[in-house]
Parts: C-alpha cells; sequence; structure tokens
C-alpha cells in the first residue's frame, strides 16, 4: 500500500517497468508499483491488466507479498468471486503478521465484498463482522477518502447480511449515506451503495429512501458513458430493481436490458443469474405465464450448483409461477427445495420471505396448522430489522387467510396493519403477490373504506380488474363511468366528459346506440342502420369506423387492441373500464 515514488508513469513505461523488475526478481519495488498504479487502472475497469502484470510473477513469491494478493484479488474480482476471495484472505493474513492495520482493513473490505457479491452463503459474513469491529477497535478514526469509505460499506453490508438485527446496524447505514454524497467517481459511488439501495428498497420496503439514495448513486447523463462495466450492470440492476417496485415494468424491463447487454458485451458474468432473474420478476408481476416460464428455463440453465441462494432464489421464482397457475402441489415442491438450502443464518431476509411463501401455500392445500410456526418465524425477524415491506407480506397474508375464513374481525384488523404500512411506505410491488387475492382485498378495503385513496391509486397503477364488476362499490375507480338511468353522461377519471359540436356529436350516439343494443357482440350492419339510415356498403363502413376512432379519442382509449373489433361486431366491454 506504500506508493510507488515514480508515479504517475506512461502506460507504455509502466509495462515495461513490471516486465523488467519481473526478469530482476525485485519484488518489493514491483510489490509498490503494482500498488501504485493499480487503483487507476482498476477504476476505468481494466481488471485484466492488472492480472497480466501479476501472471508474471511466481506463485511462490505472490505468497509472501500482501499487496501482490491483494491486487491479485482485486484484479479478479469481475471473473472469479471464489478466486478474489481467497488472495484478499491471503492478503489479510499477510498484513497480519506483518501488523498493518490499514492493510488489514482493505483486505477485510475486500473479503466482505466478494461473499456479497458471490450471493452464495451470507453466514460467512457473521465472523467477518465480528472481526471488522475489532480492527475498528485499532483505530480512533478512519483516515478519510476511500479508506474510509470501503471500510464503512463493507460494516455495513456485513451486517446487513450476516446480521440485519444488529443494534448498529442504522447507525453505519446513515454514516454510508452521509460519505456516499462525498464521494466523487462515479463508478466507485455506485459500488459502495448499492448494498444501501437494496436495504432500502428490497429489505425494508422504505421506498422514498431508497429513491434517494439512487438518485445520488446516479452519474449525470454526460458521464454514463465513463462507468466501468461493473458499475453499468450493478447500477441497470439497481434501477430494475426501483421501477419494478413502482410497478412500471416497461421501465424495469428496459433498464435490466442494457444491464444484461452490457455483461454479454465486456464478458462479465459473475452476476448473470441475477441479471436475468429480473425479467422473471416482470412477467410474474404482469402475468405473462407463457414469457416467465422461458425466461426461468434460462434461469435454470445459468444455475450455478455451488451457489446455494442462487438455487433457492429459482426455487422461490418457480414456486410463485406455481401458485399463480394454481398449482400449489408444485410451488410445494419448490419451496421444500428451499427449505434445504437456506435458512435463518445464512440468508435472514430471504428465508423469512420464504416462510411467507410457503404459509401461502399450505394454506391453499388446506394445511392451516403449518402456517403459525412460519409466519412466527418471519414476524420474529421483520420486527429484529424493523422492516415495513416484511411485514406488510405478513399483514397481507393473514388478511387473505382470514378472508377465506369469513373471519372478519381478524381480516379488517391484518388489512388495516397491511395498507397502513403499504400507504405510509408507497408499496405498490411485492413477490408472491397473486391478482386474485390482491384484487379481493382492494374490494374488500373499499367496502370497509380502508385506506381508499392508497387502494384507488393502487388499482388505476396495476389495473385491477376484478371478474365481476363490483358495481355496488361506489369508490371503486372505473376510469370510465356510464351513467344511463335517468340521465346519460360520461365521466372519465372523476371528470365529465363533454361532447360539443356536430363532430363529436356521432360519436356520443354511436355510444348511446352501443349501450341501448346491450353492450356486447353488436353486429356493425346494426349499429349503422340506426346511425347512417341512408348510407350503404363502403360508404357505411367507412363511417363506422371513423366514429369509432372518435369514440375511442374522446373516451382517451391509449390501447387500441383493448376495443375488440373486426368486420362484424363492436363490444362495449372491450372498451376502458365501462361501468
Amino acid at each position: 500500500s506504500t506508493p510507488f515514488p515514480y508515479s504517475p508513469l506512461f502506460r507504455a513505461q509502466v509495462d515495461e517497468a513490471v516486465v523488467l523488475l519481473a526478469e530482476s526478481t525485485d519484488w518489493p519495488t514491483l510489490e509498490m508499483l503494482i500498488s501504485s498504479e493499480a487503483p487507476p487502472r482498476l477504476a476505468q475497469g481494466e481488471h485484466s491488466t492488472i492480472l497480466n502484470w501479476l501472471n508474471t510473477i511466481p506463485l511462490t513469491v505472490m505468497e509472501q507479498y500482501p499487496g501482490l494478493c491483494y491486487w491479485q484479488g482485486a484484479g479478479q474480482i469481475t471473473s472469479d468471486l471464489v478466486e478474489s476471495r481467497y488472495w484478499f484472505e491471503q492478503a489479510y493474513a499477510l498484513y497480519c503478521d506483518r501488523n498493518d492495520n490499514v492493510g488489514k482493513l482493505l483486505s477485510w473490505a475486500g473479503i466482505v465484498e466478494t461473499i456479497f457479491l458471490a450471493w452464495g452463503d451470507f453466514s460467512k459474513l457473521r465472523d467477518w463482522s465480528v472481526v471488522g469491529e475489532q480492527l475498528l477497535d485499532e483505530f480512533t478514526e478512519l483516515p478519510t477518502g476511500e479508506i474510509e469509505q470501503r471500510v464503512v460499506a463493507a460494516m455495513f453490508n456485513a451486517q446487513m447480511h450476516g446480521q440485519p438485527d444488529h443494534p448498529h446496524i442504522s447507525t453505519w447505514a446513515n454514516r454510508l449515506f452521509e460519505l456516499l454524497r462525498k464521494v466523487e467517481d462515479d463508478s466507485q459511488r455506485i459500488m459502495l451503495g448499492a448494498t444501501l439501495f437494496i436495504y432500502y428498497s428490497k429489505w425494508l420496503g422504505e421506498h422514498v429512501r431508497a429513491e434517494i439514495v439512487l438518485d445520488i448513486l446516479c452519474p449525470p447523463p454526460a458521464h454514463f458513458s465513463q462507468l466501468t462495466p461493473m458499475a453499468r450492470i450493478m447500477l441497470a440492476m439497481l434501477k430494475c430493481v426501483y421501477h419494478w417496485n413502482r410497478y412500471d415494468i416497461a421501465a424495469a424491463d428496459s433498464a435490466i436490458r442494457d444491464g444484461i447487454e452490457t455483461a454479454e458485451r465486456s464478458r462479465i458474468h459473475v452476476w448473470d443469474f441475477l441479471l436475468h432473474a429480473q425479467p422473471v420478476y416482470a412477467c410474474l408481476s404482469t402475468g405473462d405465464q407463457a414469457q416467465a416460464g422461458e425466461y426461468l428455463n434460462r434461469l435454470r440453465e445459468l444455475l450455478p450448483r455451488g451457489a446455494p441462494l442462487d438455487q433457492a432464489h429459482y426455487h422461490y421464482l418457480a414456486g410463485w409461477q406455481a401458485m399463480l397457475l394454481d398449482d400449489p402441489h408444485r410451488a410445494l415442491e419448490h419451496l421444500r427445495c428451499c427449505t434445504s438450502l437456506i435458512n435463518e443464518h445464512n440468508a435472514p431476509f430471504q428465508y423469512s420471505l420464504h416462510c411467507i411463501a410457503l404459509s401461502q401455500v399450505y394454506h391453499m392445500l388446506g394445511d392451516n396448522h403449518e402456517i403459525p410456526p412460519l409466519l412466527a418465524s418471519a414476524h420474529k425477524l421483520a420486527q429484529g430489522v424493523d422492516s415495513p415491506l416484511l411485514l406488510f407480506m405478513i399483514f397481507y397474508s393473514e388478511a387473505w387467510f382470514a378472508l377465506d375464513a369469513d373471519d372478519d374481525t381478524a381480516c379488517l384488523d391484518a388489512l388495516g396493519n397491511a395498507l397502513a404500512l403499504a400507504c405510509k411506505h408507497d408499496n405498490l410491488n411485492f413477490s408472491w403477490c397473486l391478482p386474485s387475492v390482491l384484487t379481493r382485498l382492494c374490494m374488500k378495503a373499499l367496502e370497509e373504506n380502508i385506506e381508499t385513496q392508497f387502494v384507488q391509486r393502487l388499482i388505476r397503477i396495476r389495473c385491477i380488474v376484478p371478474e365481476a364488476p363490483p358495481i355496488h362499490l361506489e369508490q371503486w375507480p372505473w376510469p370510465l363511468r356510464i351513467y344511463t338511468l335517468g340521465r346519460f353522461s360520461l365521466v372519465k377519471d372523476d371528470t365529465p366528459v363533454q361532447f360539443n359540436g356536430k363532430t363529436q356529436g356521432k360519436p356520443l350516439k354511436m355510444l348511446k346506440a352501443l349501450v341501448a343494443m346491450g353492450g356486447r357482440e353488436i353486429p356493425e350492419t346494426h349499429l349503422s342502420e340506426v346511425l347512417w339510415p341512408d348510407a350503404e356498403g363502403d360508404t357505411a363502413h367507412s363511417s363506422f369506423t371513423t366514429t369509432l376512432s372518435r369514440l375511442r379519442t374522446q373516451l382517451g382509449e391509449k390501447d387500441r387492441k383493448s376495443t375488440r373489433l373486426n368486420s362484424s361486431h363492436t363490444d362495449i366491454s372491450r372498451m376502458p373500464s365501462s361501468a
């Protein structure tokens, strides 16, 4: 970690110096040179350059110099996280022998980073969290700058994944948040702050805080092209998660496409599984089962055999799809695979999500006696980490179970708790959401006037439409209301629609005729006879299509596919959510 006295050198001179120092076996000087030149090269994504330098050094020599081991670990972080961690551990041991406190801290931070990025077994972070606390005791104050930033990020990371109920985790989260504002390098800021965004968005469900963190991480548009490939991939995943939480599936899909393309172009494959898991979430949220099946098949092909969390993640998603396909038996088999792969020690947050999902499967199977211990386990962690998201999902499940059991008191109590959390934290999307269940609970909430405005917004954003129109619910947020008894009027998004003039009058007459004729499967010829009795053939058809187009425009139809029209029939039920 000692700076090389002749740095910075021209790139060609550095390459030549590495070769000459290796040939002359001047290992101490070579260690200083690489330690000085590696940071700016890695900041530009030149990991292969660092590895090429280190490949000129015999393995027996590498294992004697902590700086060489450290940069070997840093160089391999984009290609082989297992090897990267091995070299960081070697560096840590050597720095300990030399009583180099700064070297120990940086090596420790590298170890924590590789455990997180590998997404394999977070139980190891418990021990390393304790080690980090012991190392920090040796400092009255951390060195400012990059060392402080990396150590704070690593400590928060270790506690988040290894000890999410640690009493000091919020302190480290706040400290990391403040440090991120001072990180000038865009790529470094993204990599340091990624876990903080995940913590607020995926673990706690505090979406306003998550959005603020994402704003800090995102570079100005003019700087985007200068990001390292690894930072660009990470940012794509974070943006995808953000948009998915907002139920903006199109934006989420666009973000993850950029991440996948960047990974393929840069040949960085350490996150392939996580990248390809995101489109599965999108398809399952929107009900596109065919596409979800294709993405799940691709995900299965990418399953790393040595990564239990990735394998559990796959079965969690496959179980969700099975539930959406009304196949709880298949879902149970997938979640049983999760049970053998994760527990409250190696993946505490993921385990809690698994318990909530498993309780829903048992409910569908009628095995309700299995549910209480599962929800109790999830509730214990949710309270320990103070996670509004986990608590919401637990209350949501309890409200569903009580609704099916006709226990109105328990249902309203759980539903009130769930929606109070969802409203406070603007929770619009969550995993293992079943549309039929969400629809019923939204109807129940409107019937009982529970968080009415939020529920109406949720219905609009998710385009929730019950199979049987809830005509009895005046508060249901229909995009379009048609009043016909005693008056004829249109209300679009709570605003009356005005038809003025002859041009707009014909579409109104068409709508009245559609209603009068029953609103469904009305032949074009019948409408034309009523509206254009003197027209014939092509003239009548042309008038019909023009008027229907104007009616669609007047009603604000954005998707023509939502109105069924062929050569013979028109159907008002396919127009924008009529009531």
